[in-house]
């Protein structure tokens, strides 16, 4: 495991608690609007330039220095499931004395299942990339090779070809099996957790985020979450960097999209404006 960056004190990441945000390295999923693109693609970009990289041994020195200052900390990345050793780390942190909010795509319910069972997570904040028929377009994987000769616009095109075709729905099928697995496993858990969408322009609009809201409905989790989070899409520093043109929805338009969810929910949040 390889951590990419440490954020030590935070007041907003983790609602009702200071804590600290650690970053580590690697996702298995390729959002083109992804805003930590150096914790992704590792070839392409130089991590200690942009987030100072940080050993197990300083990490774990800073954390046993703030005991009596932090409360928690929040572990994302990247995509934290993907390292077969979380487990331990997480457990070296709950043995400090903190709690542990964990960010993730939901995409590994075995080591999910790992993490709640030996009672290592406190919090869930749960990404909710899109609706299940736009996954694979939301999640980058096919185009990205390609992303940088591409208009976010022919991107878009060229996914709704591949998302017809017998691989694709295969592959989608796959994914989408994986996240509602998560999904069920972590409301019958017990543990708080919070369900956050990006508001990205050409993937997320009204008619997505009715069925981003059907869907998790359906699945029995949405009325359960403690939060639904909208969060405001950046044009900077995205992992697709013909996304870095594309205009950010104004806040009235998002207000919109949070009262879509508004009455399914306990609580609605806007981040990022």
């Amino acid at each position: 495991m390889q951590i990419g960056g440490l954020q030590k004190v935070s007041l907003i990441d983790w609602p009702g608690k200071i804590a600290a945000v650690v970053f580590l390295i690697g996702c298995n999923f390729r959002c083109p609007f992804c805003q930590n693109p150096e914790l992704v693609e590792t070839k392409q970009y130089s991590v200690s330039a942009i987030l100072p990289r940080i050993s197990q041994i300083d990490f774990f020195a800073f954390l046993e220095s703030r005991e009596k200052l932090l409360e928690g900390v929040s572990v994302t990345g990247g995509e934290p499931t993907i390292n077969p050793d979380l487990p331990e780390f997480l457990e070296k942190i709950k043995k400090i004395g903190f709690s542990v909010k964990l960010d993730t795509n939901a995409s590994n319910p075995k080591m999910l299942e790992e993490l709640i069972s030996k009672k290592m997570i406190d919090y869930f904040a749960v990404d909710i990339k899109a609706s299940p028929k736009n996954y694979l377009k939301t999640i980058g994987l096919f185009y990205y090779p390609e992303r940088s000769r591409r208009s976010p616009a022919n991107a878009r095109n060229s996914l709704n070809k591949l998302r017809d075709s017998s691989v694709a729905l295969l592959f989608q099928n796959d994914i989408l099996k994986n996240i509602e697995k998560s999904l069920d496993i972590i409301q019958k858990s017990g543990i708080p957790f919070e369900f956050r969408t990006t508001a990205v322009p050409g993937i997320i609009d009204e008619k997505e985020m009715n069925r981003i809201k059907k869907w998790l409905k359906n699945l029995g989790v949405l009325e359960k979450a403690k939060i639904y989070a909208i969060q405001q899409f950046r044009p900077e520093k995205t992992l697709d960097k013909s996304f870095e043109k594309i205009k950010p929805y104004s806040n009235e338009k998002l207000e919109g999209f949070a009262n879509i969810i508004k009455l399914e929910v306990k609580r609605v949040e806007i981040r990022g404006i």
